[in-house]
């Protein structure tokens, strides 16, 4: 013989599930209010964010300035080697202001040009979703960082070609972009501009340049895993 169970529905039966049905609501609404707030922000501000700058002291007493990425809210940051392998010391400050001294933690072969620093803020920063992917010829993508002293400049173009280690581009950078970011249209890191090819055309002033940026697909190769 079957048991009927029965369900005693007590004088504050209704009042709880009324309250249960009310949390979850509101909990929802919360999840969905979160989601709009960061998929509403300005895809190259979130970019901007994630791009340090990098102030040089090298050995011989020297000043530069250069660019970075942050890869990890912890504060790693990607970079180029030749930005950092030779610094006596270095200054990184963030798209906020704040400024932390750097430690170098790791530098690649001269044939990739890369390198891994970090900072030690207190709090979580912004930090980029790295691409271990190869871009496609004629990708769109842009590039920040801080040429001549420009800080925090955005500046767009098209994947040229793969060269294997680095990405040829049409980007016009130029001294200060080293270590910067190359974005995908995803706002994903793809490169970090390098260096660049400057060519005289005929008699005239006109010039044309060619910029190569190691690839974070060699990079992501170079390092074993995902960065």
């Amino acid at each position: 013989m079957k048991r009927r169970k029965s369900i005693r529905l007590g004088p504050h039966f209704w009042d709880d599930v009324s309250a249960a049905f009310i949390l979850g609501i509101a909990v929802a609404l919360v999840g969905v209010a979160a989601y709009l707030l960061v998929d509403m922000r300005d895809p190259l501000e979130v970019s901007q964010s994630q791009v340090v700058k990098i102030e040089v002291t090298t050995t011989d007493g020297g000043e530069a300035t250069a660019s970075g990425v942050i890869i990890a809210e912890d504060g790693l940051i990607l970079t180029n080697r030749h930005v950092v392998a030779d610094a006596a010391s270095f200054r990184v400050t963030l798209r906020d202001g704040a400024t932390y001294v750097g430690e170098r933690m790791w530098v690649s072969e001269e044939a990739y040009d890369a390198a891994l620093v970090r900072i030690r803020p207190i709090l979580p920063v912004e930090a980029a979703r790295v691409s271990c992917r190869r871009p496609r010829v004629g990708d769109e993508v842009y590039a920040i960082g801080h040429p001549l002293g420009e800080d925090w400049s955005v500046t767009f173009g098209h994947i040229s070609a793969d060269r294997g280690a680095y990405l040829q581009t049409d980007l016009n950078v130029l001294p200060g972009n080293s270590g910067g970011g190359l974005f995908n249209s995803d706002g994903k890191l793809i490169g970090l501009p390098s260096h660049l090819s400057v060519y005289l055309m005929g008699w005239s002033v006109s010039l044309t340049q060619q910029t190569y940026a190691v690839s974070t697909a060699s990079i992501c190769a170079l390092l074993g895993r995902s960065i």
